[in-house]
């Protein structure tokens, strides 16, 4: 019983430094963003998740050839959109509004799951989802149509298309390998970037070096971490775990660039992860 438990803690504690992780990898993109396009550091940190998957690829001796080539295309477009869209949505606002908004995308999930691959949405579900869309134009105020407000739609569009991703994921890994689906994510991400990245190339600074290296390592680290942490952990208490990325994109950006967020953004992030953890619970631990 107590190995149990201290090996359930160990994927707690895995979960919640995966999403410091990839809270460092939203502040190095912040710190880079006022130097380098949105689109060349989205194509340096495809370039590095690349090079790492295709050696593990070579090593295992994977074959590149997917059962279902058009929708391992599909995923990397998906995947392509929606990393673009978040980088551009950390370089505009705040880190903890664009935190999150990011959290809004395991509620489309349930949504995308249940129309395109036939699972149960109960009413419980489309419950949560309302409360978590509420949440999220709570964090948007539609009203005050200013460029910060649609950076902010740009921000819940690309939590819409990362779930559309996380669906494509979930269909694929029945038959085809991780480290293909993440392949054809990196390759495709790095293929689209390419020419926006050529035509406004900007020669990035040692320091700027520095900030892409750290935006490739940490989310490289964050998903290996992330996956040992649902070894160890079930789905649902891990997922509940990696809610804490909010808390640390908050602590960074008022730390930082003093990013105090307002009563309606703290609002609207509480409705949003209350609904999250509810609809954890709901689905009885399953990973979204």
């Amino acid at each position: 019983m107590q190995r149990s438990t201290h090996i359930y803690k160990n994927g707690i504690f895995l979960a919640v430094l995966a999403s410091l992780l990839f809270s460092l990898m939203n502040l190095s993109v912040k710190m880079v963003a006022d130097d380098i396009p949105v689109s060349e550091i989205v194509f340096f940190r495809s370039l590095f998740g690349l090079v790492a998957v295709l050696l593990i690829i070579k090593r295992r001796r994977t074959s590149l050839r997917g059962k279902r080539p058009w929708l391992l295309v599909l995923r990397g477009l998906l995947g392509a959109t929606a990393i673009w869209g978040g980088f551009l949505t950390i370089s505009k606002i705040k880190l903890g509004d664009a935190a999150i908004l990011a959290n809004t995308s395991p509620l489309f999930v349930v949504l995308f799951a249940a129309y395109f691959l036939g699972e149960r949405l109960s009413r419980k579900n489309l419950l949560l989802l309302a409360a978590a869309l509420v949440g999220a134009l709570l964090v948007i105020k539609p009203a005050a149509m200013t460029t910060y407000t649609l950076y902010t739609w740009v921000g819940l569009g690309t939590a819409v298309v990362s779930a559309g991703a996380s669906v494509s994921i979930r269909a694929l890994t029945k038959d085809t390998s991780t480290h293909l689906i993440i392949f054809y994510f990196m390759g495709i991400t790095c293929l689209a970037t390419l020419p926006p990245t050529v035509a406004q190339f900007v020669w990035p600074t040692p320091v700027d070096w520095l900030w892409l290296l750290l935006v490739g390592l940490s989310s490289l680290i964050a998903q290996f971490v992330l996956t040992q942490a649902y070894r160890y952990a079930p789905a649902g208490n891990v997922s509940t775990a990696r809610l804490s990325s909010v808390v640390w994109n908050i602590f960074w950006g008022v730390l930082i660039w003093h990013e105090f967020l307002d009563l309606f953004s703290l609002l609207g992030g509480g409705l949003i992860i209350a609904s999250c953890h509810l609809l954890y619970r709901q689905n009885n631990g399953k990973q979204l």
